[in-house]
């Protein structure tokens, strides 16, 4: 009996870029993805690193959460 198992590894990046008055920002999700999925960054990871997939894992501001949490939405009733 042959078993074959697929290993993968999940890498999480974060890119910041330095403008001319040296002030370093945060590259947005979007922006990193729309970069990675073009047709020659991504056929590169492909054949030269195995990637399988580009996932954006996005989270709330500081300031997000904080309305969310106390603006809770309303809960199921069954």
């Amino acid at each position: 009996m042959c078993v074959y198992m697929f290993f993968r590894t999940e890498v999480i990046i974060y890119v910041q870029q330095r403008a001319n008055t040296g002030i370093m920002t945060r590259v947005t999700t979007s922006d990193l993805l729309t970069h990675i999925n073009s047709m020659t960054v991504k056929q590169s990871l492909t054949t030269q690193l195995a990637v399988s997939a580009a996932i954006p894992k996005c989270g709330m501001m500081p300031e997000q959460l904080k309305v969310y949490l106390d603006n809770p939405p309303a809960g199921r009733s069954y």
